[in-house]
């Protein structure tokens, strides 16, 4: 489904063009001419992003922001002005446009080019197109660089991987807080020279600065698209990559909360889980000897995730479609943890208190709090994340319902997410965390047999099924 885009500007011919471009450029549009007209369209619908500019008159721009950030907060808002001294003449603060909701601000006349970075927040992508063309700083390069650990995010060497160029500044972590620049941003990639320092000087990670984390997902995005059809790769890399993916692209919404455009990166990273599912005949064996995963939420995420779509797959009822829905819950299945206090989102749950698990015990709804304002975020998948602690037996939360009542998507992902609880707790590989589990025969009774059926299946099964389902 088109995003929904709103174009605000009294200049019919300027409005009108901008609704035209990005109908062609597949966006759902609709206009205001006013700012009060503006306002009851953003009452009756739901927009990606609003576009006003600053001379919208009937209701100004500054009443349509307060009244989006009150009825619409997860709107992007783009304002347009005809000159940046407008600010100045007025004396109004940038900063005081931001408080109250303003994302991007654009000057007129502006390219299509500048419109769509605006909109689709791509503009980290759109330097990593043109990485060779930018200007380079050696002066960094094979330089010590003094800057704080929680401003770079690391990736294994082993499961790095690249085009034939580096998309941003690759370093290598020396001490704490110490840096030394690897490769810069469009640099050519050369897969020896990572070789030598792994095996001559034993680095274990390579480090991005974590404000490129979003480009690292669109782009490993736009190469997997490729990687999981290949055979020339093999399929404990493509596990790899995929892990990698799902835990950085969690870890992105851990840091900077739930984005439209995140929705639509996660959506790529289910596609790319589904293909390789379905043409990966060698998954089954690498999936039993799963084992290095740290004891964090992103890891965890992972897991949920890769074995809900495994499971899935071995379901006759389920089809494609079904597998989209449960691989996008589960990566989003923890989402309401975001809202738990930091002390008691580090906490196991048998470590908690009675008040401390009450409170855990909402984070669901805090899941699906979090999602009511996106669009793009269907039902199903807000069920899998509402319901994925309930259990048959009427024992799980936040209702307490029992047997058929709980979406069977629901069901998939809490059985496995209790699965990787287990993993975590005895620091066991799946298929012993599997064991553990069906040993208690209370678990059997809190979720369905078919899906104990099928989570076996995975683990004895020597090659997947080369038949799609439709």
């Amino acid at each position: 489904m088109a995003l929904n885009i709103l174009i605000v500007d009294p200049d019919n011919e300027w409005r009108d063009k901008i609704c035209a471009y990005l109908a062609g450029s597949s966006y759902a549009t609709d206009c205001a001419f006013t700012g009060k007209m503006a306002q009851l369209k953003i009452y009756k619908s739901k927009f990606f992003a609003v576009i006003i500019d600053w001379e919208t008159k009937d209701h100004s721009v500054i009443e349509v922001l307060k009244y989006i950030s009150v009825n619409s907060p997860s709107s992007k808002v783009i304002l347009t002005i005809k000159t940046p001294k407008v600010f100045d003449e007025l004396g109004i603060e940038k900063e005081m446009l931001t408080k109250i909701g303003v994302t991007d601000i654009i000057t007129k006349p502006f390219t299509q080019d500048q419109l769509m970075r605006s909109i689709e927040g791509e503009l980290q992508f759109s330097m990593w197109k043109n990485a060779s063309k930018k200007k380079r700083d050696y002066s960094e390069e094979g330089t010590s660089i003094k800057a704080r650990d929680d401003e770079f995010t690391r990736i294994k060497i082993t499961e790095f991987l690249s085009g034939n160029k580096s998309v941003f500044d690759l370093f290598v972590r020396v001490s704490p807080n110490h840096y030394i620049k690897l490769l810069h941003a469009g640099d050519s990639f050369d897969p020896e020279t990572l070789k030598k320092y792994r095996s001559e000087k034993n680095v274990e990670y390579l480090y991005f600065r974590t404000q490129d984390r979003g480009l690292y997902i669109k782009y490993m995005n736009k190469l997997l698209e490729k990687v999981v059809s290949m055979k020339s790769v093999s399929t404990n890399q493509k596990v790899s990559l995929i892990k990698n993916m799902t835990e950085k692209y969690v870890e992105e919404i851990y840091t900077n909360g739930i984005q439209p455009h995140l929705i639509e990166d996660g959506k790529d990273i289910c596609k790319h889980i589904d293909n390789l599912i379905h043409e990966d005949p060698k998954l089954s064996n690498v999936i039993k000897q799963l084992q290095d995963f740290d004891p964090n939420a992103y890891s965890h995420a992972f897991l949920v995730v890769f074995f809900s779509s495994l499971i899935c797959n071995k379901l006759t009822w389920a089809t494609r479609g079904t597998l989209e829905k449960v691989t996008m819950g589960a990566m989003l299945h923890d989402i309401g943890k975001l809202k738990l206090s930091k002390t008691l989102s580090l906490l196991d749950t048998k470590d908690m208190n009675e008040e401390q698990l009450k409170e855990y015990r909402q984070h669901p709804q805090m899941g699906v709090d979090m999602l009511a304002d996106m669009p793009s975020v269907k039902e199903p998948i807000k069920q899998i994340v509402f319901q994925h602690h309930e259990t048959a037996d009427g024992g799980g939360f936040p209702r307490g319902i029992t047997g058929i009542k709980i979406y069977p998507l629901a069901q998939i992902v809490g059985l496995v997410d209790l699965c990787a609880v287990i993993m975590k707790r005895k620091k066991v590989r799946p298929v012993e965390a599997f064991t553990e589990l069906m040993r208690d025969e209370k678990n059997l009774q809190r979720f369905d047999q078919n899906l104990f059926l099928a989570f076996a299946q995975i683990f004895t099964t020597l090659e997947m099924p080369k038949g799609d389902k439709v």
